[in-house]
């Protein structure tokens, strides 16, 4: 999994992900993740890769 986060982690840190469902019939999914990958995007802002550990 891939995305922007304006907080600044670290390698192996592990994070919560929360993905909003669109449909109201369906609840949106959490993940518990770690940070494999940290690129600088400059604003204070990062793009993360996230290896996904669970879901629920």
């Amino acid at each position: 999994m891939q995305l922007e986060a304006e907080v600044a982690l670290s390698m192996g840190d592990r994070v919560k992900v929360h993905i909003p469902s669109e449909h109201s019939e369906l609840a949106g999914l959490d993940a518990q993740a770690e940070v494999v990958r940290i690129a600088d995007l400059g604003d204070g802002r990062q793009s993360l890769g996230l290896a996904i550990l669970s879901m629920s």
